[in-house]
C-alpha cells in the first residue's frame, strides 16, 4: 500500500532504483558480450556503477526541516520608501498571530513585502518605488488573518511546496471579485527570499481554514490579506 506523502519524513533514494536497472542491463550484456577487449570494458563500466550505488544513502533528507531561516532580502525596508509613502508600524504582517483589519502591506508577485502601515491602504501606482521595481505585478493587501503557531520548520527545497500545500491549479484562481491571498512565512521556505503566494480564495473562512490546516501540519505561518488594489509594472 502507498504510504501518504509526508514531508517531515526522509525520502526513499530514487537513485538507487536507476542504478540497480542499469547494473541487471550493464551485467546481462556483460555475460553475452563475446569479444575480450568489450568484455572488460562492460566489466569495468559494471565496477564503476557498483561503486556508485555502494556510495549512495537509503534516504535523501525530508522536505520539511527543523528551525526558522533567516529571512531579510525579501522586506522593503521603511526607510527605503519615498517621503510620500504612508507611516509604516514596527510590526510585519507575520509578526503577530490572529485577525486583522484596516492595516495594509504591498506585496509583489516575486514575493516580496513591505512592513504594516494603517489604513487606508494606497495604491502602489501612486506609491512608485522601490515597489514597483519589482513585479511584474505589485498589491496592496490588508492582513485579515495570521494562523496561530509561529514558524518552527522550513523548507528545505521550494520544488516541494506545491506537493505539501495542495494548491489550486494558478489557471483556476480567482481574478476578479474580493480575492484573498494565502501566503507562507517567508522563514519558512528556503532561503527565506520570498513569501509565496500559495492559493487564492474568494471565501474568507476558508482561506484562514486552509492557513490553519497548513500551519498545523507544517508548522509554518501562514498568512490571510485581501486584495486592494494591483497593478502591472510592465
Amino acid at each position: 500500500m502507498r504510504q501518504k506523502y509526508d514531508p517531515r519524513n526522509p525520502k526513499p533514494n530514487p537513485e538507487i532504483a536507476e542504478l540497480l536497472r542499469t547494473i541487471d542491463k550493464n551485467w546481462n550484456e556483460t555475460k553475452t558480450e563475446k569479444e575480450f577487449t568489450a568484455r572488460r570494458g562492460r566489466v569495468r563500466v559494471l565496477i564503476a556503477l557498483l561503486e556508485m550505488l555502494d556510495e549512495e544513502p537509503e534516504y535523501l533528507p525530508a522536505d520539511i526541516e527543523p528551525a526558522a531561516v533567516q529571512a531579510e532580502m525579501c522586506w522593503f525596508p521603511p526607510q527605503a520608501f519615498s517621503d510620500g509613502a504612508p507611516r509604516f508600524l514596527d510590526e510585519r504582517p507575520f509578526d503577530i498571530p490572529g485577525t486583522d483589519r484596516n492595516r495594509f502591506f504591498f506585496y509583489t508577485s516575486n514575493g516580496m513585502l513591505s512592513w504594516l502601515y494603517p489604513g487606508p491602504g494606497l495604491d502602489p501606482y501612486y506609491v512608485g518605488d522601490p515597489v514597483c521595481t519589482h513585479g511584474p505585478w505589485v498589491y496592496t493587501l490588508e492582513k485579515r488573518y495570521a494562523s496561530p503557531a509561529e514558524t518552527t520548520m522550513h523548507f528545505s527545497s521550494l520544488d516541494a511546496v506545491t506537493r505539501a500545500t495542495s494548491p489550486s491549479a494558478p489557471d483556476q484562481r480567482p481574478t476578479e471579485g474580493i480575492r484573498y491571498f494565502l501566503l507562507g512565512d517567508p522563514s519558512g521556505f528556503a532561503g527565506g527570499h520570498s513569501a509565496p503566494l500559495i492559493d487564492v480564495f474568494l471565501d474568507l473562512e476558508a482561506a484562514m481554514a486552509k492557513a490553519d490546516k497548513l500551519s498545523r501540519a507544517l508548522d509554518i505561518r501562514f498568512l490571510v490579506a485581501a486584495v486592494h488594489y494591483s497593478f502591472c509594472t510592465r
